[in-house]
């Protein structure tokens, strides 16, 4: 069954009679990815509490329609077609970003020391992309998620779904310190038991997580439709030691199954340690890496040296060795030159050598204002390939803001079994105003939810994109965003490191899970710690 055309203007018609007629936002975005394997756009349309969005495009399975109508009245938000909902516990400390696509009707309440999220639909096979959500019925189900502050150091967590396998998992998570995190999960998944139980510690110069996880077989907390999706089970550690500035160690074990529909489920072993050391100007960089599974079993190593030669050039040499245990060892080299032309233009030429071939390859970077521009040459470690697993690929990272509130994007992305996929798309913003020019009256809220983030050296970010409750902002050139409220409450805080403006790509090394708002005279300032990959 689809949503039939009618169905979707009458949700439009109802959505916009439902939106204050004092100001009206219209969002057009489309793209390709071969990614996610669609092709398509969105319209969305903000009025005041009220939000629209009508999607169009071609999935694997055909083309199909897709809509959603978002209701906003106090602290209850309602919601009516087709939509995602994230499925993370808090002991996912070594894998995040579950979620499970979905049609039908949500309310979201946010009252207290409660977030509650309710649902009745169905899953939906496919979700589309960033620039388009749609989708077809699946199976019926039934949704209750609950996130309860009991303290400050203290959160409770329960995930419910009522379906022809159910799930109810419970789960908490413990600060007894700032830099300690402790988290347990446990119930019922998919009908099969599970178990799970992870602790974090980062006093700066030691980070270490692990995660023990014991799921049946088959059991996958999130839809194998999803194409970055990888599950770990057993246990699984990650170490990382920096003293100081010139040198780190880190090292990780993790049991990584993959499961993606129409594809039989992989599953692998990695043990990897390594180190970087920056010694008289000079860069070292080495690791190894093991991979054990069903059809495989290697050692991987790779070595990188760099130094800079002058304010404007950089040279930098990479090596690796592949060595599957039944067959002859591979290896692989090449050298870069990067040439700073200016703050905002650097140039890179690679000449590279595998199987007896030589190719040379340019890229660069160009950082102005309407743009932002990154090609890169990389070789990634694909641990779910089969054969070698060192893959080198393009790295292409595009922000344009084009005259008229247009904004294209494109980007490539790594697999976890070495597929180099992408992403295209734009995004168009329009608004209108009804009544007399000049006559609008702007009032501004008076509570505030305000915070800068930085890199970890402290160097204010700007490009950054947060997202507080429904709102996302765009950090300034201090690292610094705002939010206004209409009243006083606290809002979900979430760090949006794919859709950030700024160059290259980060990860968070700390931000608050909410944000309360508060007047302007007394409202503290947030802090948001990012690291770049």
């Amino acid at each position: 069954m689809r949503w039939r055309p009618f169905r979707c203007v009458a949700v439009a018609v109802l959505s916009l009679s439902a939106a204050p007629a004092a100001a009206q936002v219209y969002q057009i975005e489309a793209g390709s990815s071969s990614l996610f394997h669609a092709d398509g756009g969105t319209l969305e349309v903000r009025g005041g509490d009220a939000t629209l969005l009508l999607s169009a495009g071609r999935l694997p399975g055909g083309f199909t329609l897709g809509a959603q109508v978002r209701k906003r009245i106090g602290d209850v938000t309602l919601g009516l077609g087709d939509g995602v909902i994230d499925f993370d516990l808090p002991s996912d400390v070594l894998t995040a970003g579950h979620a499970i696509a979905l049609r039908g009707a949500r309310v979201d309440v946010a009252r207290g020391p409660w977030r509650i999220v309710a649902f009745g639909g169905a899953t939906s096979v496919t979700s589309g992309a960033p620039f388009f959500r749609g989708g077809d019925w699946s199976s019926p189900l039934g949704l209750l998620f609950a996130d309860r502050t009991i303290t400050p150091r203290l959160k409770f967590s329960t995930r419910n779904t009522i379906s022809a396998r159910p799930t109810s998992i419970q789960a908490l998570e413990w600060r007894p310190r700032p830099a300690i995190a402790l988290a347990g999960a446990g119930g019922l998944g998919n009908g099969s038991p599970y178990a799970s139980a992870s602790s974090v510690f980062d006093n700066g110069w030691v980070a270490a997580k692990a995660v023990v996880s014991t799921p049946a077989h088959g059991f996958r907390q999130l839809d194998p439709a999803a194409p970055m999706a990888s599950e770990i089970e057993r246990e699984n550690v990650a170490v990382t030691v920096r003293p100081g500035t010139r040198w780190q160690v880190n090292g990780a074990r993790q049991h990584l199954v993959q499961d993606e529909v129409g594809r039989s489920a992989e599953e692998v072993t990695v043990n990897q340690v390594g180190g970087i050391v920056n010694a008289a100007g000079t860069r070292f960089a080495g690791a190894l890496f093991q991979s054990t599974g069903a059809d495989r079993q290697s050692l991987g190593s790779s070595l990188s040296v760099g130094r800079a030669l002058s304010t404007r050039f950089d040279l930098s040499g990479d090596y690796f060795r592949y060595a599957p245990r039944h067959d002859a060892p591979s290896s692989s080299g090449g050298v870069s030159l990067r040439t700073t032309v200016n703050p905002r233009l650097s140039l890179v030429q690679v000449v590279t050598r595998s199987s007896g071939q030589t190719s040379l390859n340019f890229g660069g970077e160009i950082l102005t204002n309407p743009a932002s521009i990154s090609i890169s040459y990389q070789t990634v470690y694909a641990p779910l390939r089969i054969g070698n697993p060192f893959v080198q690929i393009v790295g292409v990272d595009l922000r344009i803001h084009a005259p008229g509130d247009l904004e294209l994007r494109a980007g490539t992305y790594a697999t976890p079994d070495g597929r180099l996929t992408y992403t295209i798309s734009g995004t168009r913003v329009l608004s209108r105003a009804h009544g007399a020019a000049g006559t609008g009256r702007v009032r501004l809220s008076r509570f505030l939810i305000q915070g800068q983030v930085v890199e970890n050296d402290a160097k204010p970010l700007a490009g950054a994109v947060v997202q507080i409750g429904d709102d996302v902002v765009i950090t300034d050139d201090a690292g610094r965003f705002a939010v206004r409220t209409p009243r006083a409450e606290r809002r979900a805080v979430a760090v949006l490191t794919e859709e950030f403006l700024a160059p290259g790509r980060f990860e968070v090394v700390s931000a608050p899970d909410t944000a309360a708002s508060a007047p302007d005279d007394g409202a503290a300032s947030i802090t948001i710690v990012l690291r770049r990959r």
